[in-house]
């Protein structure tokens, strides 16, 4: 949002609100900045598009076919987000720009400061002389309240609604990055398979009891089938 108070302050006060801060070596560092990510990001996405057809000219196969898909995605969302790094660069020249012109366009705070104090001086001596500065004193109002003031509070003005408007630019977020179906299962974690709840697990000393009690004819059968001794 641009600043109010431009036109609320005096022009001095704007001049030197312009001027004393960081100026251009912030911005034109910030422009370094994003020159370099994007170059990194360009670099990048090249390289591995070149270990991706290399890669792929030596591996055949489905697992070839899915992985050059996944690598081919990916270096799609690279170069994405290496557009998007490119144009932070001209949007912080355009910042740069405004600066520079409004502080062309700003008139300077020691030309304001001075005006106020030969007003100041002409009002102090006008009653001596007669009236004989009242001339002189009505030029140097109209030129403090009717130029340098709106002057400089229209120059603020605007470059504070250029930098809301770059702001805006800046606060774009980056587009989100494309993930292959193949991949993103790949990466998934393996789930455990379904238990099932719906009875429960048989045992075989249960059954074994319903079934067949321990009784003397079974130990009998058991010991003619197998020839053992009698006890």
């Amino acid at each position: 949002m641009p600043d109010p108070g431009w036109a609320a302050r005096p022009p001095e006060a704007n001049d030197l609100l312009l001027k004393l801060g960081t100026g251009v070596a912030t911005m034109l560092a910030n422009n370094a900045a994003w020159t370099a990510v994007g170059a990194s990001h360009h670099a990048s996405a090249a390289a591995s598009m070149i270990n991706t057809a290399v890669t792929s000219a030596s591996w055949i196969g489905t697992g070839s076919a899915g992985s050059a898909a996944s690598a081919t995605m990916l270096n799609a969302s690279l170069h994405g987000l290496a557009g998007w790094v490119d144009v932070k660069p001209a949007v912080v020249a355009a910042a740069v720009s405004a600066y520079e012109t409004a502080n062309a366009a700003m008139r300077p705070e020691p030309e304001c400061t001075a005006n106020r104090t030969e007003c100041a001086a002409d009002y102090n001596i006008n009653p001596w002389v007669l009236g004989a500065l009242t001339p002189r004193i009505g030029s140097l109002e109209f030129e403090y309240y009717g130029v340098m003031w709106p002057n400089n509070s229209m120059v603020g003005a605007s470059y504070g609604g250029i930098l809301a408007g770059l702001a805006e630019s800046l606060a774009i977020p980056p587009p989100p990055a494309t993930e292959c179906a193949a991949l993103s299962r790949a990466c998934r974690p393996a789930q455990p398979a379904p238990v099932r709840r719906d009875r429960a697990p048989k045992t075989w000393g249960a059954s074994s009891a319903r079934s067949c009690s321990p009784c003397s004819r079974c130990w009998a059968r058991f010991r003619r089938r197998f020839r053992l001794p009698r006890s």
